[in-house]
């Protein structure tokens, strides 16, 4: 029982050392420059969330209108 699980632990850090992690090492950058790769992936996720919050309101807006039309 506990090999298993040790061996899960190992295996595990083992895929992390593999993973590209979107912040980089060195004293001398700002926190703007060292975290650059996040905050525009944020940015990008929060701009798309909206975007598609948007369009989804839309659709539903001319839906109910074209059904209330319909139904009357």
């Amino acid at each position: 029982m506990f090999q298993k699980a040790k061996t899960f632990i190992v295996e595990v850090a083992a895929e992390m050392n593999k993973v590209s992690w979107p912040i980089k090492r060195g004293k001398d950058l700002k926190p703007a420059e060292r975290y650059r790769e996040l905050i525009d992936s944020t940015t990008m996720v929060i701009v798309s969330t909206i975007a598609l919050a948007a369009y989804i309101g839309l659709v539903d807006v001319v839906l109910s209108s074209l059904m209330g039309l319909l139904i009357g």
